[in-house]
């Protein structure tokens, strides 16, 4: 049986790669490429050693001569011409040189460059006193800006104070200077491990910068790197000062981009001297772990593109590693720990694609880690060190990788990043599964790593919207072994129905562990006016998930401003983005000397004045521009306070009570370490007691019971819109108070109106009016209106909100007439409101109590609302999707629910034979939850979930060279052991470079058997929709007047049921007949189409037009078109009249 490509829709994930610093197969030598060189000639890139034959040539720091014909990037045989020309001449990037040829800046005569032009020594001379600078230093002539004096004391005619410092140079210093501040007199103010210039630079005077001011004297005071030693110096280096600036505000100079200025004037207390500020450029730092490295996507599964969707390989390695690729330096017995990550970023066609990633870190080979050394030693090397290597002959040699006897061994490590690319927010599940994957390396498994790749990208299935979730055990290979001791909980695929919330494997836990209720409200109010938000965390995948979750709460509306949750270094363009955004930049410690100091990290950005910074690692909102915190001072006020008073009262008891019932705090951070954990660790014992104490089965807030929060407060600020849909045809023109076209299809002016007196009439408080009119004025309102009047891939989702809308509705007019009632009782069957459809689910779900609930959230009367931890019963949203009803008449089948014949027709005839006269076994077996809460959601269905086995090595062809130690292909990093009975595969080395492309195969009829027969009724399935053509979904045409017509006793409303739904068949009916060709064909269509006007006019006797929507008479333009001819056209312009008679207009209900 062959196999089709799988599409787009098809496809759980669509690419698996692998990112990492080596473009070379041979990964054990080849050696990292810094950032910015690649592609460079080689031989820019490194110092070349000493003690070679070539005296010709002429590769140095200085010069643009150079010899390009040595192809070896880390080791060049080239020697340097070291006269005093030289050695004492200028930078690389002089106006000498005659070819113009610039090095990168972390190349290695780039590194040189900044080594030795670090400044060693600073101090200070009065020129008014005939002090001259000492041999070496050089002056600071003039101000930053070129047009003032150098003067610190600039503006008085009796002072004149200057700032000398001594570069690195020939002295060869290795401590050099990190830090220049200015300290007061006393010595008590002096920061720890600073020196204070005492003496001006002669010895002769008191240092003192602050001359003619009065009760103010400032000194320079340094910090060196003064723990710096041979060997822990050429991996990690403190930054160096290139440059001293001083600026005079005065005269209206500004600080240049990346100086880092002293917040006190020294002048400050002077009458007449200007305004000058100290400031310092730093360098970057230059060592082994501390210049980034190229990345690259060295590996990728499968190895061409689907022809629907690329792998982005460029940007992939840009968001993976966001602040470029760094090593590290670590004790062996104490390796870097491997950690989780998620972005987003949008494709091509705009659709978003979500990065799953687990970054984990491998061992550099010695060989590669003395190259390394050996370049950056050249690099570090003093003026007397090369003179004297020129004189002997011999290579400078570094400290050995074992260090001192009786010091723990050290080793360089890589990061390495697998991850999985789709366009479903699967990202608990793509976690679980990664983490398991990487597992999966560490140990022997039944079948080699491209197994586990090729069956969840190629071989599952999607599940079905609304359907059984799928539970895959990937250390499983057999349905009958996923029960018998296997530690990995399964990976839990589901996804929601098309008529409800978007899909978001998410937890919705993140915003209120890391933010009070208060700054989860204020984001949620600061989104819907579409401000800048800048999100920050030392943690790599909170900042996604949280992004995620909170553009999700914002359901019907969906975020349209730029959106790029893993903000990367070279994208940092966005932040000057005019209009709203949400950005997310994750704070490494990596890059920013193990410490993760966030503050440190924002005084290098330059922010609009309208960001807000929130602050994920303290639980904070600045106020705009970054500074301050949101809410405190007495005249600042809170943005959530601008959301309708009543609706946010609701929805805070709401969650209040949620935080109750599972005994959270928001804002505290508890379980924030998790979500970079790469690995998955069941809670503590004193957790489990608590838990159990309080009779909860969980710690973690309910992500229905939140998201249907946040939908009820928005079907009540916001659900009436569709009231002021207006025809397009029908609208005036003029002037457009609101700006755009929005105006053509909404009436904005009566919904705020009719707010106002909604405002004014109402005992609920206020708010409504300023609220619409700030969010009609966003693009995600405009977007939505244009959605709902025009044929949209949301039509889905937007009707599943109207649903909710007219419910909340009923239920708010339902508990207003009850809340004098006793809640014990349900309310009596005659009761007229609501429907008794509604009445009855009602009371199926605890009566008024549960209403109440929905109003207020939960208290003591109905704390049954979560039983044993399950599902949550009588949510909103559970609600409408039961009034509305299930379609899993057309969700998967399990092995025993087919039939012979239907097996057989699968191409598994084996199976199909060996199951007669025999039963069948269920795979519906218990399976204990361990975490698999992506398919507990109340819009999932309620069947048993699908359990499906992992991969297995069947197929594969034994060979001899697996039997050997390090043998095969890989080097040494896969071999199958004989000594068992089953075959299984290791990789000591590490995760294995390229993989290998034979294992990625998988024969069909070596898949498990459940699988296969998915995959049959997905293609099935597919077969099926394409033959239909359908004016609205088959959601729709179920659901249309479900419950009403039921209960309907007119015969027009039951005429337009029957009749709407044959006329959604005749564009299919059509299309069928068209095919057939010929004259008879067209009389058949004919006949078709009369028939159905027939219908049509048999409708309006009886009064049924007054039912339709605007589908149905859709359904009638679309054949009369296929048809065509001039006769057609009529017709069809009699029916579009007929339509707008019925005042159904065009894309839009009934109003």
């Amino acid at each position: 049986m062959a196999s089709k490509a799988p599409t787009q829709s098809s496809r759980l994930v669509d690419y698996f790669a692998v990112v990492g610093t080596f473009q070379s197969t041979d990964a054990d030598l080849a050696v990292p490429i810094p950032k910015g060189c690649n592609g460079v000639d080689k031989s820019l890139l490194d110092i070349p050693e000493f003690g070679g034959e070539d005296e010709n040539a002429n590769i140095h720091p200085e010069s643009s001569s150079l010899d390009h014909g040595n192809p070896e990037f880390s080791d060049s045989e080239s020697d340097i011409d070291f006269d005093s020309r030289i050695l004492g001449g200028d930078s690389f990037d002089s106006d000498d040189n005659p070819n113009d040829v610039k090095a990168p800046l972390y190349s290695a005569v780039s590194l040189r460059e900044i080594h030795r032009k670090a400044i060693v020594e600073v101090g200070v001379i009065y020129r008014d006193k005939g002090e001259e600078p000492p041999p070496g230093y050089e002056v600071l002539e003039l101000s930053c800006s070129g047009e003032g004096e150098g003067n610190a004391n600039a503006g008085t005619s009796s002072y004149d104070t200057r700032i000398v410092f001594k570069r690195r140079g020939s002295t060869g210093r290795p401590d050099h200077i990190t830090d220049i501040i200015l300290v007061s007199k006393s010595s008590s103010k002096v920061p720890a491990g600073y020196q204070v210039v005492n003496k001006t630079a002669m010895h002769r005077s008191d240092a003192s910068l602050s001359r003619g001011s009065y009760g103010h004297t400032v000194y320079l005071a340094y910090r060196r790197n003064s723990d710096w030693d041979e060997e822990g110096g050429l991996f990690n280096r403190q930054p160096s000062i290139s440059n001293i600036v001083l600026v005079n505000k005065s005269i209206g100079e500004q600080p240049p981009y990346g100086a880092e200025m002293a917040s006190r004037n020294i002048n400050y207390g002077s009458f007449s001297a200007n305004d000058v500020y100290l400031g310092v450029v730093k360098a970057v730092p230059t060592g082994i772990c501390d210049i980034p490295y190229e990345a690259f996507t060295v590996d990728r599964y499968p190895q061409k593109n689907w022809d629907d969707f690329q792998l982005p390989d460029n940007e992939l390695p840009m968001f993976i590693f966001p602040h470029h690729l760094r090593l590290k330096r670590a004790k062996v017995t104490n390796a870097p720990m491997p950690s989780f990550l998620s972005c987003v970023f949008t494709g091509m066609t705009g659709e978003r694609v979500v990065v799953a990633g687990l970054v984990f870190w491998e061992e550099l080979d010695e060989r590669v880690e003395e190259k390394l050394k050996a370049r950056h030693s050249r690099i570090h090397a003093t003026f007397s060190q090369e003179l004297q290597e020129l004189r002997t002959r011999t290579s400078f040699s570094s400290p050995s990788r074992g260090g001192s006897p009786g010091r723990t061994k050290r080793a360089l490590y890589a990061p390495k990043c697998i991850c999985l690319t789709s366009r479903f927010p699967f990202y608990r599940a793509l976690k679980r599964y990664l983490r398991q994957l990487y597992r999966v390396s560490l140990s022997a498994a039944p079948a080699p790593l491209e197994r586990y790749i090729s069956y969840l990208v190629t071989w599952l299935p999607v599940p079905r919207p609304g359907g059984r979730a799928f539970h895959v055990h990937l250390e499983a290979t057999e349905i009958d072994k996923m029960n018998k001791g296997y530690a990995l909980a399964p990976i839990a695929l589901a996804l929601p129905p098309r008529r409800g919330m978007p899909a978001m494997d998410l937890d919705f836990n993140g915003p209120f562990r890391a933010l009070s209720l208060t700054n989860v409200l204020n984001i949620f109010s600061l989104l819907l006016q579409e401000s800048q938000l800048l999100f920050l965390s030392s943690k790599a995948s909170l900042v996604t998930e949280i992004c995620e979750t909170f553009q999700s709460l914002l359901f019907p509306l969906s975020w349209q401003c730029c959106y790029v949750p893993r903000l990367p270094d070279a994208l940092s363009a966005c932040l000057d983005y005019p209009g709203g955004f949400v950005l997310g930049m994750h704070v490494d410690p990596v890059v920013r000397n193990g410490k993760a100091d966030i503050k440190d990290f924002l005084k290098g950005l330059i922010l609009q004045e309208s960001v807000h910074v929130v602050n994920l690692d303290e639980g904070t909102i600045s106020k705009p521009g970054g500074g301050g915190t949101l809410g405190s001072g007495m005249f600042s006020s809170q943005p959530y306070k601008m959301l309708p008073s009543y609706p946010l009262a609701t929805l805070k008891r709401k969650l209040e009570s949620e935080l109750k019932r599972v005994g959270m705090v928001a804002g505290r951070g508890d379980g924030l370490l998790d979500y970079d954990s790469a690995f998955e660790f069941a809670p503590t014992p004193d957790i489990q007691e608590m838990l159990q104490a309080r009779g909860m089965g969980e710690s973690n807030m309910n992500a229905d019971i939140v998201r249907d929060a946040f939908l009820c407060f928005m079907a009540d600020v916001m659900g009436n819109y569709t009231d002021f849909l207006v025809n397009p045809t029908k609208s005036g023109g003029g002037d457009n108070k609101w700006g755009g076209d929005l105006e053509t299809y909404i009436d904005i002016q009566a919904m705020i109106d009719a707010a106002e007196r909604k405002d004014r009439m109402s005992n609920t408080g206020g708010g409504r009016m300023e609220f619409l009119t700030s969010l009609v004025s966003t693009q995600m309102f405009s977007v939505l209106v244009q959605q709902r009047t025009s044929s949209s891939s949301n039509d889905d989702r937007l009707v599943f909100f109207e649903q909710v809308v007219a419910l909340c509705e009923r239920i708010n007019q339902h508990a207003d007439d009850d809340d004098d009632k006793d809640e014990k009782y349900p309310p009596p069957p005659s009761s007229p409101s609501p429907s008794k459809r509604l009445a009855s689910l009602f009371n199926t779900r605890g009566g008024v109590a549960n209403i109440q609930y929905l109003k207020k959230g939960l208290n003591q009367k109905n704390t049954n609302i979560i039983e044993g931890g399950g599902k949550p019963e009588g949510l909103v949203v559970q609600l409408v999707n039961e009034d509305m009803g299930s379609f899993e008449g057309d969700d998967y089948k399990d092995l025993s629910q087919l039939s012979i014949k239907d097996r057989i027709s699968e191409g598994d005839e084996a199976a199909a034979l060996t199951s007669q006269g025999s039963n069948i076994p269920s795979i519906q077996t218990h399976v204990e939850d361990k975490g698999c809460d992506a398919d507990t959601s109340v819009s999932v269905s309620s069947r048993q979930p699908l359990e499906l086995p992992g991969p297995s090595s069947e197929g594969i062809e034994y060979s001899e060279e697996e039997s050997s130690e390090g043998g095969g292909s890989g080097g040494g990093r896969r071999r199958a052991e004989t000594n068992t009975l089953e075959r299984q595969w290791n990789y000591p080395n590490g995760w294995p470079t390229p993989l290998e492309e034979s294992y990625f195969k998988y024969p069909l009829n070596c898949l498990p058997e459940i699988v296969r027969s998915l995959r049959s009724q997905a293609e099935e399935h597919k077969i099926q929709e394409g033959r239909v053509i359908l004016t609205r979904t088959a959601d729709e045409m179920v659901r249309s007047g479900r419950v009403e017509f039921a209960q309907s006793e007119s015969g027009g409303e039951s005429a337009a049921q029957v009749f709407g739904a044959y006329f959604l068949l005749v564009p299919t009916l059509v299309e069928c007949l068209a095919k057939r060709g010929g004259s008879e064909s067209r009389r058949s269509n004919n006949r078709v189409f009369l028939r159905a006007l027939g219908a049509l006019q048999r409708l309006k006797s009886l009064e049924g037009l007054k039912y339709t929507d605007e589908a149905m008479f859709r359904s009638l333009l679309i054949t009369a078109g296929r048809i065509g001819g001039p006769k057609m056209s009529g017709i069809a312009t009699a029916l579009f009249a007929e339509m707008q008679g019925c005042g159904v207009g065009a894309n839009a209900e009934r109003r």
